[in-house]
């Protein structure tokens, strides 16, 4: 999610995971065979006002 938000928007990693950790979303998922997952959601739209890469 960092590496994504770096590369379309002028923001550089410190900023980014701010930006993460103030609007991200984590759900974690877990299968039944003990497999567990983590998935980050982030709303588009918390990135308006932030010029995006041509």
């Amino acid at each position: 999610m960092i590496d994504l938000i770096c590369r379309e928007t002028p923001l550089n990693r410190i900023e980014a995971s701010r930006h993460i950790s103030l609007c991200g979303d984590l759900r974690i998922t877990q299968v039944v065979n003990g497999t567990k997952g983590v998935h980050c959601l982030l709303d588009r739209r918390s990135l308006t006002g932030i010029p995006l890469r041509a």
